[in-house]
């Protein structure tokens, strides 16, 4: 009999194991947020919070030089006084809770399992590589775009496509290598049509208009880039 408060493995049972911190397994409490992740969700609401308290010309004047400008990177205007670090600041930058708060539960979903899968080094450094590919491919597509490109929708993008790419692996593993890896190229081609219909079509929301091309470099940059941050096995 299982007492309440305490958990004893009935006969039969797997044991369970808790996360300590190994990297190349993706279990672990749900509610147990990995470092990096949570640091990451730290710093984006940090950022928000000074933003928000700050007078509104000067919180205008830094979302504009934090944020990513294509023209500034493109040389059609002068470079800001942060560029090019500008790939890498504007990961940080929301426009409203209600982008910020999107962006932080899609971290949470990815990225916790992401960082105890491959470690939280590899991770930070998927994390921010897949946001400048997100920044540079809006760049490649709109290189004369003025308006500041903010928000870590590229960054997760690629985490997600992380996540995909591990999957089959593990799918290939244990011997079901043809059916998840065309489960995975599914999911993978209605996710990049899907942002590619909206690239196309446009893209205003409630939330402004929406950088589905760095979407979709971020998530290409993710498949990529993964293949090179998994840890390997012990020969």
């Amino acid at each position: 009999m299982r007492r309440e408060g305490s958990y004893r493995p009935e006969r039969g049972d797997p044991p369970r194991r808790p996360w300590r911190g190994r990297t190349g397994q993706p279990g672990g409490p749900i509610f147990n947020i990995s470092p990096v992740v949570l640091w990451l969700a730290i710093a984006n609401l940090a950022v928000h919070l000074i933003l928000a308290l700050l007078p509104d010309d000067l919180e205008l004047w830094l979302v504009y030089n934090l944020g990513l400008v294509s023209a500034r990177l493109t040389g059609t205007m002068a470079w800001g006084p942060f560029d090019p670090a500008t790939l890498v600041t504007y990961q940080f930058l929301h426009g409203g809770l209600e982008h910020l708060g999107m962006n932080l539960l899609a971290l949470l979903a990815f990225g916790v399992g992401l960082e105890r899968w491959i470690g939280p080094w590899r991770f930070l450094a998927l994390y921010l590589l897949c946001g400048i590919a997100g920044g540079l491919a809006q760049t490649a597509m709109f290189p004369d775009g003025q308006g500041p490109l903010i928000g870590a929708s590229g960054a997760i993008s690629g985490c997600f496509a992380a996540i995909i790419r591990l999957m089959a692996g593990v799918a290939q593993a244990r011997g079901g290598g043809a059916t998840g890896l065309k489960q995975v190229g599914i999911i993978a081609l209605v996710w990049i049509a899907s942002q590619l219909a909206f690239g196309l079509v446009g893209g205003d929301t409630m939330l402004g208009m929406v950088a589905w091309w760095a979407h979709i470099g971020g998530f290409a940059a993710g498949l990529v880039l993964i293949q090179f941050l998994t840890p390997r096995a012990p020969a």
